[in-house]
């Protein structure tokens, strides 16, 4: 998989797919929520790795090396959100309880 790069493009999808999420969230819960945005992410992972390989042998080959390639970067991933919240819980957490 190529590097991609985190410039301002690559946030305002994110923030594209969360404004998304967050009209959905009102319509079926955050724990719904977070089990589809989750199962979604990796049905499109798994379509990508299925769509570069050349047949369903290759494919067969291509899981292990998929595996250790996206885990990683979603623990990643979540370790870097959770210590933004961390730092401005009362921003994000507090604030949007009391509203």
């Amino acid at each position: 998989m190529a590097e991609i790069e985190l410039d301002d493009e690559f946030y305002s999808n994110v923030d594209e797919f969360i404004r998304l999420a967050n009209n959905l969230a009102m319509v079926i819960g955050d724990e719904k929520l977070a089990a589809v945005f989750n199962f979604a992410a990796s049905r499109y992972s798994a379509y990508l790795v299925a769509s570069s390989s050349q047949n369903q042998n290759e494919l067969l080959q291509l899981r292990e090396e998929a595996l250790d390639y996206f885990c990683p970067i979603y623990k990643s991933n979540l370790d870097r959100n959770l210590e933004h919240y961390e730092r401005n819980y009362e921003k994000f957490i507090s604030k949007h309880r009391n509203t």
